[in-house]
């Protein structure tokens, strides 16, 4: 630099010396040396402002202003040229004194990367700092704290870069107050990069007042972040800047290129502008810096020229010169250039401007060399996407906007056809609306849709696609056109098809064939089998995993070892594997199977998989098991019926037996040799005849059969019968025979024992005077014998015997029946044909007879042939029956009179025992009444309830004697009934003194009905204790006795009973010391327990010696007793009646026609002074009166005049207020089956009369705590 400004300082005369010439010629007048001179001084400005001149340089710059204000092509004033004169005369006076000031330093390319101190509190937003620029090729430096930044700032050279958080810990904008005290001392020339999560414009402000240079918000964008850098640090590229340096003042030209070079740029020089456009073909300037007063072409018109060429539109044109005019510089601009760089130019300036318009151009060029690459890749993508998919674009309405050709070489229409139509051209039908409604909802809501569609060619055919549709969005989401790219899989989807109906067919032909695949991998274990496995194995739901363990557990265990070393020997020796073995199903069904396999190897020969099928054998294995069960069920039936098979060869006299035939013959089959010659000496010489007839026969017929007699070896003679096919020669001659022979010995004795039964049953018949018939059911005859036509009064061989005219002698009213119970029979429903039936005699009238009959031979298909049966006479017997029916009828009657008036009877007595016992009861709890009083209540008492106790067992005898006794047969534990029976007794007992003896094994148990032994024991043992001795003693023993059965016997002390009246105890009514025994009693007691014991299938028996006593015993089936849950009655023994658990008022309705029932009623309510009772003595009063004070439960007799109580339930039942109320019956009608009805009814509860006091108030209690509380307190007390 100083050699160069050396040489401009000595060549500066000389320049003078040129602009002084140009001044002359001015001033001669000469127009064209205005521009010259206004050039050479231009020139000059920049020349000695770049060497450091700066006087020179400012005299020169005025002399260039004068020039440039000269007005062109006119004269120049005087004053004017005075006024250049002066100047020049300075810039002379500058030219001889130039001073010398300090040259700039030149710009030296980087030889290190550039180094960026990055600080951050957040180390992980540091590290990410470092991981985004170091790979763009910047030095990083972290630091994570302000004081070792500062610290670092101090000691060593600034930074290309500073990248700093603007917020630390220490406080708001710590950041930028410490590159603002930096920046004062060494970071001056620094850019600084400020981070931040701030975006209001405080923060924005306070960063740049700090000497930001940018200002990026958190979250950083990477691209973002290294485009501020590149644009703030200078970093050294691969390849150096390529720069065209165009200047007609060679020093300036070689000054200039200088600065550039030594930064690191390729610089072309020229002085010449014409020649920009040749050395541009050769050398690929990325930036050009152009002067602009240039003799031959200014800067602005190279600028101009080039930029009509697009190859250097884009190329950076910088313009370095000294003019200051804003106005020129900004003309030149408008000219084509992007700097404007004024004389003379800092060198650092100088290569920071070329370098950042050189750095942009080769990244503007560079992405669009990326750009073109895209593009090509994108059209090259395009049309391989166009020779391969079907490509349209539609618009939000979904108009076809753009379609490729393929799309209509596809669908056979033209693009006009397609275009502003919607793709509902190409429906196929194929698809539900549903499908297309998904889609459009998809794509509307600008997601993507992908799925496979069956449209339809223009020609009508189908084809597939596999489509994608993309929808383009605006800025509102919304979508504006959606592209559509589909793929042909037409010939796809018809592999597809084909593939499924091959699989199909596969699965189907499996399925049928029940066979199934399966892959075993040997290496790793994996198991494949095909759907149709599983079922094989049982699994029919899918649940079966497919392993090699699961297919052997499957194994019949019997099976496993047989399949295992099938298998080794397959893998090992490529023996081949087929096996059959039986599979045990979930069920525990066992299946056969049969496995077929082979096994294939790697390449050196390691067996890699097996692969087999599986078949169902199990109907074939049963059809070979049951061939093999049925061959020995022939060998069994042929020994049972004695049947044998043979073959007999007569021209060479051989012949076969089976191993039967050899037993019939009585021969031993290892020593006998069988042949036609043996066989003849083995027939009876009497029949040998009758054989040969038959073998001649079988040359006419083809059949040998024949029944004749054998001789055994040990003489016994035995029948048998040959049945035989016969092979013939063409002449006719018998050549061969094969057939069976059965041993009919037994047959043919049956035949004659047959005969002479026959005989014996015929003379048997016609003894008992009947008919014989014999039906021909082919021929219709029907000969007769015996008395059969005599019976009718025909004389012998007057009736035609045919089966017509028998059926035309059955009554008119019979022979529908006795038709069909002849069908009935030859269908197998009856075994035998027996019916009774009205036959027409001789005289007119019609006499009965029973037809018995049975079918005696059927023919080869099992259909009845003949029927043999007998008539015999009944007609005296159907009168017999006729009678008895009238006298059971009769019977019947009496018994229905006896039951309605035992009813009637119990009604009756029941209506006055309830007011006497109810009453009775009532003053039982009389306080006031003295003891007298009180003994005589209490027999009322006991004579009402023995009254009572009459009444039922009446009834219970009645009931047994109707059969209407209802048993529930069961094991019964004897030692808990008896229990029972002895404490209910023991009152009684201890009364007279008696002695209770038990004896009696734990665990003896009858079946029978526990509630009926029950009431049997009681019977017998309160008989025990009212006619015992006084002080006597009672036992009651239990043991075993023949025929598995137990005796319960009671034994008394008593007086006996004479052994000629015992026969009169079990009679009823009958009571043997009624003249003069106080005991009471209804003498019935005895029947009923007979009756009873008898019915449960047992017996009843008495022994008594005067004096000594007597023993009651009954026997009833024994049983084994199972344990079960005993469970205890709790009864109440408490003497005073049941007390309210409350204290609330009620009301109670009673309806009763019977006054003393009313009153009975309100007093036994009068214990409860909380119950008001309202009375009723007529239906329709009681049925009004719960209508109007809607009581809490009603009380209803049944029997009344003009409406029973259940007509007065179904009016209650049908009001909507009064069905809630329970309706209790107290009723006279106490018979089970009146009992059964009231509660079938719908009554709360059925009381019969007389009524139980205790029994009463516990009903009445139980209802009423069930009950709301009135909420009417007007009713209870109106």
């Amino acid at each position: 630099m100083t050699r160069l400004r050396d040489e401009f300082i000595a060549c500066l005369p000389e320049r003078l010396a040129v602009l002084d010439a140009q001044w002359v010629a001015l001033t001669r007048g000469e127009p064209e040396s205005i521009e010259v001179l206004h050039r050479m001084a231009h020139s000059l400005v920049g020349a000695a402002g770049t060497h450091r001149l700066l006087g020179v340089s400012d005299a020169a710059r005025t002399v260039s202003r004068i020039v440039a204000a000269l007005p062109p092509g006119i004269e120049v004033a005087t004053e004017q040229l005075d006024t250049l004169r002066a100047a020049m005369n300075i810039l002379t006076e500058a030219v001889s004194n130039p001073g010398v000031n300090p040259l700039p330093p030149l710009s030296v390319g980087r030889a290190t990367p550039p180094r960026i101190m990055v600080v951050d509190d957040d180390a992980d937003q540091g590290l990410w700092l470092r991981s985004m620029l170091e790979p763009a090729g910047y030095q990083v430096e972290l630091f994570f704290e302000l004081a070792a930044f500062r610290a670092a700032c101090q000691d060593c050279e600034p930074p290309s870069a500073v990248v700093m958080d603007m917020v630390f810990s220490a406080g708001d904008d710590a950041g930028a107050q410490t590159i603002a005290e930096l920046k004062a001392n060494w970071l001056s020339q620094t850019p600084v990069i400020f981070l931040s999560a701030r975006k209001d414009i405080e923060s924005k402000l306070a960063a740049y007042r700090a000497g930001a240079t940018s200002y990026l918000t958190k979250p950083v964008d990477p691209d973002g972040l290294l485009r501020v850098m590149a644009e703030t640090v200078a970093l050294t590229p691969t390849q150096p800047y390529r720069v065209l340096l165009v200047d007609d003042d060679p020093i300036l030209l070689q000054l200039h290129s200088a600065f550039l070079r030594q930064a690191g740029m390729t610089v072309l020089t020229t002085d010449n502008p014409l020649r920009v456009p040749e050395i541009l073909t050769n050398f690929s300037a990325e930036a050009l810096v152009l002067d602009i007063y240039m003799p031959q072409c200014s800067g602005p018109e190279l600028a101009a020229i080039l930029r009509d060429d697009q190859q250097y539109a884009e190329t950076p044109i910088v313009y370095l010169s000294a003019e200051t005019d804003v106005s020129r510089q900004l003309l030149a601009l408008g000219r084509g250039g992007d700097h404007f760089l004024t004389k003379p130019v800092d060198s650092l300036h100088l290569v920071a401007v070329v370098a950042l318009h050189a750095r942009r151009f080769r990244q503007a060029q560079e992405a669009s060399a990326s750009a073109r690459a895209a593009r090509y890749e994108r059209d090259r993508h395009l049309q391989a996407v166009n020779a391969h998919a079907i490509v349209s674009v539609a618009d939000s309405a979904g108009n076809i906007t753009y379609i490729n050709d393929k799309f209509c070489e596809v669908s056979g229409y033209s693009r006009d056809e397609l275009l502003s139509h919607n793709h509902r051209i190409l429906k196929s039908g194929e698809h539900p609306p549903a499908f297309y409604n998904d889609m459009w909802h998809t794509i509307s809501r600008g997601e993507i849709w992908s799925g496979e569609v069956c449209n339809q060619r223009k020609d009508g055919r189908h084809y597939w696609v596999e489509s994608s549709i993309v929808p383009f969005v605006d800025a509102a989401g919304l979508p504006y056109q959606y592209i559509s790219i589909r793929t042909d899989i037409t010939e796809l989807k018809q592999i597809e098809k084909n593939l499924r109906i091959s699989e199909e067919r596969l699965r189907r032909g499996q399925a049928y064939a029940n066979i199934g695949t399966w892959d075993w991998n040997i290496q790793t274990g994996a198991l494949y089998w095909s759907e149709r496995i599983a079922p094989l194995f049982g699994d029919t739901n899918g649940e079966l995993e497919t392993t090699y363990e699961n297919f052997v557990n499957a194994i019949h265990p019997d099976d496993r070892q047989a399949v295992a070393d099938a298998v080794t020997a397959c893998v090992e020796h490529d023996t081949p594997y087929q096996i059959e073995h039986r599979v045990v199903w979930p069920d525990g069904a066992v299946r056969w199977l049969m496995e077929r396999g082979a096994v294939t190897r790697d390449a050196s020969g390691k067996a890699s998989h097996m692969l087999g099928v599986v078949q169902d054998i199990h109907s074939r294995k049963q059809a070979e098991l049951a061939l093999i069960e049925s061959e020995k069920r022939l060998k069994e039936a042929q020994s049972l019926a004695r049947l044998g098979h043979w073959e007999a060869v007569l021209e060479s006299g051989e012949l076969f037996w089976s191993q039967e035939i050899f037993h019939i013959f009585g021969r031993d089959p290892a020593t006998f040799n069988p042949s036609v010659g043996a066989f003849k000496d083995a027939v009876h010489p009497d029949d040998l005849a009758l054989v040969s007839n038959s073998e001649r026969r079988a040359e006419q017929t083809g059949i040998h059969d024949v029944v004749h007699r054998i001789v055994r070896p040990d003489g016994t003679v035995r029948y048998v019968h040959e049945l035989a096919h016969a092979e013939r020669s063409a002449d006719g001659r018998l050549l061969r025979l094969s057939g069976t022979v059965q041993d009919t010995t037994e047959f043919m004795e049956a035949k004659e024992n047959l005969r002479q039964s026959e005989e014996r049953f015929a003379f048997a018949v016609e003894g008992a005077g009947d008919g014989i018939w014999d039906w021909n059911m082919n021929t219709g005859e029907m000969p007769l014998s015996g008395h059969y036509e005599a019976m009718l009064g025909y004389s012998k061989g007057e009736l035609t015997p045919t089966v017509d005219a028998w059926v035309s002698s059955i009554h008119a009213d019979d022979i529908t029946r006795v038709q069909q119970n002849l069908r009935d029979y030859l269908e197998g429903k009856l075994p035998l044909y027996v019916v009774e039936l009205r036959l027409r005699c001789k005289d007119g009238g019609y006499k009965w007879i029973l037809c018995r009959g049975t079918v005696v031979a059927r023919n080869g298909e099992g259909q009845p042939e003949r029927m043999i049966g007998i008539h015999s006479d009944i007609d005296r017997q159907k009168e017999v029956q006729a009678e008895l029916e009238v006298a059971r009828e009769s019977a019947e009657r009496a018994n229905k009179a006896k039951s309605d008036f035992l009813s009637s009877m119990s009604h009756e007595l029941r209506t006055p025992m309830n007011a006497i016992l109810g009453f009775a009861q009532m003053l039982e709890y009389d306080s006031s009444l003295s003891p007298d009083q009180l003994e005589n209540v209490d027999e009322i008492l006991k004579g009402g309830r023995h009254l009572l106790a009459l009444i039922d067992e009446v009834l219970d005898l009645a009931k047994i004697e109707a059969g209407r006794v209802d048993l529930s047969i069961e094991a019964v534990d004897l030692t808990d009934l008896i229990e029972d029976c002895r404490q209910m007794i023991m009152p009684l007992a201890e009364a007279r003194r008696l002695v209770f003896d038990l004896e009696i094994s734990q665990g003896a148990a009858v079946r029978a009905d526990r509630f009926r032994l029950k009431q049997v024991l009681l019977n017998l043992l309160s008989n025990a204790v009212k006619y015992n001795s006084e002080a006597g003693s009672i036992c009651l023993s239990v043991h075993s006795v023949d025929g598995g059965r137990l005796r319960i016997a009671v034994s008394d002390t008593g007086p006996g009973i004479p052994a000629d009246r015992l026969v009169e105890l079990f009679q009823p009514f009958n009571r043997l010391d009624a003249g003069y025994s106080e005991v009471e009693g209804t003498g019935i007691g005895l029947t009923i327990t007979r009756q009873l014991v008898e019915l449960m299938g047992g017996i009843v028996g008495v022994e008594s010696q005067i004096g000594a006593g007597s023993t009651f015993w009954i026997e009833l089936p024994s049983e084994t007793l199972v344990a079960t849950d005993m469970k205890v009655e709790a009864t109440s023994a408490s003497g005073t009646p049941p007390t309210a658990s409350h204290t609330r008022e009620h009301m109670i309705l009673c309806i009763d026609d019977n006054p003393m029932n009313l009153k009975l009623i309100a007093q036994m309510l009068g214990t409860r002074p909380h119950i008001h009772l309202l009375t009723a003595h007529t239906p329709q009063l009681g049925i009004e009166l719960a209508l109007s004070r809607r009581p809490e439960v009603i009380l209803l007799d049944i029997n009344m005049p003009g409406m029973n109580g259940y007509q007065v339930l179904d009016i209650f039942k049908a009001h909507e207020h009064l069905r809630v109320i329970p309706v209790v019956a107290i009723t006279a009608n106490a018979l089970p089956r009146e009992i059964e009805r009231g509660r079938a009814a719908g009554f709360a509860a059925y009381l019969t009369k007389p009524v139980d006091l205790s029994k009463f108030i516990q009903i009445i209690d139980a209802h009423l705590s069930r009950r709301p509380m009135a909420t009417n307190q007007e009713n209870l007390k109106s």
